[in-house]
This record gives structure tokens, sequence and C-alpha cells, in this order.
């Protein structure tokens, strides 16, 4: 696997962990309180775990990154953008832990 692969695995990695803490947490809230915002976070907080899933293990699968085609013909034009979105994303996950 080349550097850039396990750098954006890793940051996707870090991500779910970290959304793993905040969905444990509003799901606390939510048995506590009952209040519609944590319902609401919850499925935000889901969805961007999902996101990160896919992210990790289109890494990792071969016959994906294959049948897309996608990465081989431009990941190292895109490769940086990507891994800034998912290094911003990790920066927004770690600001709404600490607030939460």
């Amino acid at each position: 696997m080349e550097w850039t692969s396990m750098a954006l695995s890793l940051v996707a990695m870090a991500n779910m962990i970290v959304l793993g803490i905040i969905i444990t947490i509003y799901t606390k809230t939510y048995q506590k309180t009952k209040a519609q915002i944590s319902i609401g976070m919850i499925i935000f907080a889901s969805l961007m775990f999902l996101h990160n899933i896919m992210s990790a293990y289109s890494q990792f699968d071969v016959h994906l990154n294959l049948m897309l085609h996608v990465q081989q013909v431009t990941s190292t034009t895109i490769f940086p953008f990507n891994l800034a979105i998912h290094v911003a994303e990790l920066g927004g996950l770690l600001v709404l832990l600490k607030i939460t």
C-alpha cells in the first residue's frame, strides 16, 4: 500500500474513533433527556461514520479501486485535496467533541 493510501486510511480511522465517542455521548444524552437534538446529532454522526468507513475501505479494496478506476488515474492529483478534506473533518469533529 502506498503511503498516500495509508495516510488517508489512518485519518479516516481517527475520524471513526472520534465519531464513535460522539455517537456514544449523544446516545447517553438522549437516554437521559429525550432531547430531539440528540437524535439529529446521532444521525449526523452515523452518516459521517459511514462516509469514513467507505473512505477507509476503498483504500484497501483492490477490486473497488480497479472497478472505479478513478484512484489509479487521479490519485496523485486528487490525494492532497482528499487528505485535506479528511484532516479538516477531523479538526471539526474534535471541536464538536470538545464542546459536547
